[in-house]
């Protein structure tokens, strides 16, 4: 299975920090020829009917996912369908770590994302760029075909530790780009 990958930012990717808009980034991979592109919206899927929509348009293949908040600062999640069953689990997962109302958001923030990801990682890619994180989802069974070490902040220096842990437990490597804007005058809000 393979794909290229963006992240993108219109239903908030990076953390909230994205200001282009879902159709702007579609456009925008398709003028660099890319075939698949995947939108990331953080612990939902607000922006994929559009973006599938978009994709389809121009010819590109979309693929589904969602950043899951992890509850610390360092680290990132993201979890990508590789089939209609990863895409029934996906839902499982985001519907298991969302908060609520009440004693609905009571129940939900005892639920460890690491677990629950796990849980239900059959047919979907987990990718993290947390060397701690991907010992942690090893651990926990996810297999290496659906295990995968992010490749992504830059700002974070080398990522040594990141790639070892990767090396020792056999999962492999994925860059992609962590793109908040797509032009340097998209960052003026």
């Amino acid at each position: 299975y393979s794909f290229s990958a963006g992240f993108s930012a219109g239903f908030p990717t990076c953390s909230g920090a994205g200001t282009a808009s879902v159709e702007s980034l579609v456009e925008r991979a398709a003028e660099f020829g890319l075939p698949s592109l995947a939108l990331t919206d953080v612990d939902n899927l607000h922006g994929q009917p559009r973006f599938h929509d978009l994709c389809q348009r121009l010819g590109m293949h979309a693929i589904t996912g969602a950043e899951i908040s992890l509850g610390h600062a360092d680290g990132r999640v993201a979890v990508l369908v590789r089939d209609e069953h990863g895409y029934r689990n996906l839902c499982r997962v985001l519907s298991a770590v969302r908060g609520g109302r009440g004693a609905i958001a009571q129940r939900r923030a005892a639920v460890d994302p690491f677990e629950t990801i796990a849980a239900h990682a059959n047919g979907l890619f987990v990718l993290t760029d947390d060397a701690q994180a991907l010992r942690h989802f090893a651990s926990l069974d996810v297999g290496a075909d659906a295990l995968r070490a992010l490749l992504l902040r830059p700002e974070r220096g080398t990522p040594d530790a990141l790639l070892a842990a990767a090396a020792e437990l056999g999962v492999a490597t994925v860059a992609a780009a962590d793109a908040h804007v797509l032009d340097p005058g998209d960052g003026a809000v």
